[in-house]
């Protein structure tokens, strides 16, 4: 390749064609299929062809223009090959990709976004399978959607050490953490290891986001990525249909001892001879003065002319129309603060929730970090969205290296006040309360609840 700068380097130089498609080829100089693909230019139809050499600058190239096919090299020398395919796919219109690998491989299905093809195959071949992928970008006659199997299969020789995030269209995320072509790590919902790996393999239509790896990770599998299907046959409808009640109650009554010995009838008998008989008090002394009760009730003044007298035996004392309490002091609870306003709550269609604990409530959305909802909408500045869903991702993280299980809340106090994150069940999204001073006991812990459960409407109405 040419130094940078330079009058023939493609980075300052080269600009995507509007009339023909532009193919794009992430190789090094060396490789030998760089000349039969620079050919597609006298194609028929032609196409306009550009390589690189650097992940990078390959980047910033799909960055300023419409690219239709990428051709990637599938054994790269540097990293960022997996990030650089997540971030040309959030495209309004992403390319579609060929992965050159250097082992034997079937011929790519031709609806898939990432195809895998031998760095070997005809060339001829291999022009034609660009050719079609070009026409396939123009046409939209391609898929959009991009499954987990389809993304990690053209990373198997990918040098990248990467926390993958995978959500699908459901909102269903789970973490796969990927260490020299082999899966280390893997969380879905309730399942890990193997059996959320099962899970992650069974979703069709993802959404991917590339995260830096930790440097202490607790591993909980180890599996290479060239044999996903040994995987996806673990059968993850078993793992998602599961219910962790049922498993528990069982582990529950496994734990039971049966007893040795049982009670008798005549056993039952002798415990019953001593008690009383029906019908007498047994040795139970009736006191021999009971205690004076007296009651004052205000009655109405209408009520006070009428006469009296104690009423004739076996009769009742009628209950008054009216009673009236005196309260002092001030209320134990400060007055309900709305969250939504009635306006609000007219134009999106969204419940109306009173909180009388917290001062502000965000709601933060799932799939990005923004804030979908701040209440009341003056304290949408003090909520960093990303700072917080970041926050709560490393607890989740930390937790999951002590084996501690997925947390679904955390707790920040400071003598300035007390910050909650909660996960919204089922959604993905996180609730963000705060409340002046450092007390969050029982009481608030309900609060928060409550409130989660008077936002179904949020959860459902707000796009992730």
């Amino acid at each position: 390749m040419h130094p940078p700068g330079t009058p023939s380097d493609p980075l300052h130089t080269w600009r995507p064609a509007s009339d023909r498609s532009n193919v794009l080829i992430v190789a090094p100089p060396s490789a030998d299929y760089l000349e039969p693909l620079s050919s597609l230019r006298h194609a028929n139809p032609p196409c306009e062809v550009v390589s690189m050499d650097s992940i990078n600058d390959s980047l910033r190239l799909v960055r300023r223009g419409s690219i239709a096919v990428v051709v990637l090299e599938g054994h790269p020398s540097e990293p960022g090959s997996l990030e650089f395919i997540i971030e040309a796919l959030g495209k309004e219109k992403p390319p579609l990709f060929l992965i050159l690998s250097r082992k034997p491989a079937a011929v790519p299905s031709p609806h898939s976004r990432i195809r895998t093809a031998s760095a070997r195959m005809d060339r001829t071949l291999l022009k034609n399978l660009v050719l079609a992928a070009a026409g396939q970008f123009e046409d939209g006659s391609s898929s959009s959607a991009v499954s987990a199997p389809e993304l990690l299969e053209a990373a198997v020789g990918f040098p990248d050490d990467v926390w993958l995030r995978v959500t699908n269209e459901r909102e269903e995320s789970g973490d796969l953490c990927i260490r020299d072509g082999r899966i280390i790590y893997c969380e879905a919902e309730r399942l890990s290891g193997a059996q959320a790996a099962a899970r992650i393999l069974s979703w069709n239509d993802c959404r991917f986001e590339c995260r830096e790896l930790p440097a202490f990770l607790n591993t909980n599998m180890d599996h290479p990525l060239d044999s996903l299907s040994a995987l996806a046959a673990g059968n993850p409808a078993r793992y998602s249909n599961a219910s962790p009640g049922a498993s528990s109650a069982y582990m529950l009554e496994a734990g039971i001892e049966e007893p040795l010995e049982f009670l008798s009838l005549d056993s039952c008998a002798d415990g019953l001879s001593g008690l009383a008989e029906p019908g007498r008090t047994a040795d139970i002394d009736e006191p021999l003065m009971m205690p004076e009760f007296t009651a004052t009730v205000d009655f109405p003044e209408s009520l006070a002319m009428k006469d009296s007298s104690a009423p004739p035996a076996g009769d009742f004392l009628e209950e008054p129309l009216e009673m009236m309490f005196e309260f002092s002091g001030e209320p134990a609870f400060p007055p309900a603060v709305e969250i939504l306003q009635e306006e609000q709550a007219k134009e999106t269609g969204f419940i109306l929730a009173t909180e009388p604990l917290f001062d502000a409530v965000a709601v933060i959305a799932a799939s990005q970090p923004e804030i979908e909802i701040c209440m009341p909408e003056t304290e949408r500045p003090y909520f960093d969205a990303a700072l917080l869903r970041g926050l709560f991702d490393q607890a989740r993280q930390s937790a999951s290296l002590r084996r501690m299980g997925a947390p679904s809340s955390l707790r920040i106090r400071s003598a300035g006040g007390t910050l909650a994150i909660e996960l919204i069940p089922e959604t993905g999204r996180l609730v963000a309360a705060y409340l002046k001073g450092d007390e969050f006991g029982l009481r608030e812990e309900t609060e928060l609840h409550r409130l989660i459960d008077s936002l179904p409407a949020v959860s459902k109405a707000v796009p992730g």
